[in-house]
């Protein structure tokens, strides 16, 4: 078995209650079965109390604000400090990474929505995918073989491309869009889909405009990202020149989280369309904000962890170009 990473999390580190924010607010956080069956079969008062604060023993009942039921003033859970941290469902051992089994091999990214990984990945200066041999089971999976090398021979390229290439911010994205475009057209072919060093297509504002207003019509809860969404055209940052390197790390980091919706759920132009926009609404938001690490978990937080939103904004993608 087979990890693969981006090498900025080799040395990730919950903040704890240390943290300006907190993971355990605002999620429904789902027991597993094995987790479950830990807390009715373990003899412990504590894990009664865990078995009151459920619905119907699937998820956690969350407290009137939101937050987890076991998250307590200082920011610590209750359940490591009386149980430890093997009595944790799985969805709470592994946040923030997610995890896609690809049978011998598991890929690990994390999650946007956390300060921590955000900073890390922002402030890496030389972004690479780490390979770590590790001794754990292989657990079998069906698969699309010819789509999977294939996608795993677009992103590849793609990941390479942002790092190598001396373009601007817009320049980069354009050349993306336009490789999308060459994969929407060839989804099997792995030697005739060059990406350019110079793109065509140039990103247009207008198009640009209407995915903002869909984005504005989502249904977003948090007050300061509905402020920071009420911008004007004059607003529009297409450059991204003062966070280059960032920018390129985002964008790869969402290339490789992403890509494989492509085995069974989205065409790849639509998900090279959505890193796109991600990206570029980011950049927006930042204009006013100034505070990258922030206007990235805003976004993750209300819009691509929001099934919802993020199916709703997928669905229009399908219909606008945003390239000329």
């Amino acid at each position: 078995m087979k990890n693969v990473y981006f090498n900025c999390y080799e040395n990730f580190k919950c903040l704890a209650g240390n943290c300006p924010e907190t993971c355990c607010s605002g999620w429904k956080i789902e027991i597993d079965s094995k987790t479950l069956k830990s807390y009715q079969t373990t003899n412990n008062e504590y894990c009664k109390t865990i078995l009151k604060n459920t619905k119907n023993g699937k998820f956690f009942k969350n407290k009137k604000d939101g937050d987890c039921p076991f998250l307590n003033k200082e920011k610590l859970c209750e359940i490591i400090i009386n149980l430890g941290e093997n009595y944790l469902c799985e969805v709470c051992k592994n946040h923030p990474r997610f995890i896609f089994n690809l049978g011998t091999i598991k890929e690990i990214n994390f999650s946007l929505s956390c300060e921590e990984a955000v900073n890390l990945l922002l402030n890496e200066k030389n972004l690479t995918l780490t390979e770590k041999q590790v001794d754990n089971e292989i657990s079998p999976v069906l698969l699309d073989a010819d789509r999977y090398l294939w996608l795993s021979f677009s992103r590849n390229t793609i990941l390479e491309h942002v790092k190598s290439a001396d373009l601007s911010m817009q320049e980069l994205l354009s050349t993306i869009i336009e490789y999308g475009l060459i994969l929407d057209k060839n989804e099997t072919d792995l030697t005739n889909n060059p990406i350019q060093t110079k793109s065509n297509l140039k990103l247009t504002e207008s198009e640009f405009i209407k995915i903002l207003s869909v984005i504005k019509k989502l249904k977003i809860k948090n007050q300061e990202l509905i402020y920071f969404l009420s911008f004007n055209e004059n607003d529009l940052n297409f450059e991204l020149s003062k966070n280059k390197n960032a920018y390129k790390n985002l964008i790869s980091s969402l290339i490789f989280y992403h890509f494989y919706k492509g085995l069974d759920k989205y065409h790849v132009l639509t998900i090279i369309k959505y890193v796109v926009t991600e990206v570029l609404t980011i950049a927006t938001i930042n204009t006013n904000l100034q505070d990258l690490n922030k206007s990235i978990r805003l976004f993750t937080r209300e819009i691509e962890h929001d099934d919802k939103n993020f199916n709703k904004l997928i669905s229009k993608l399908n219909k606008i170009n945003f390239y000329n």
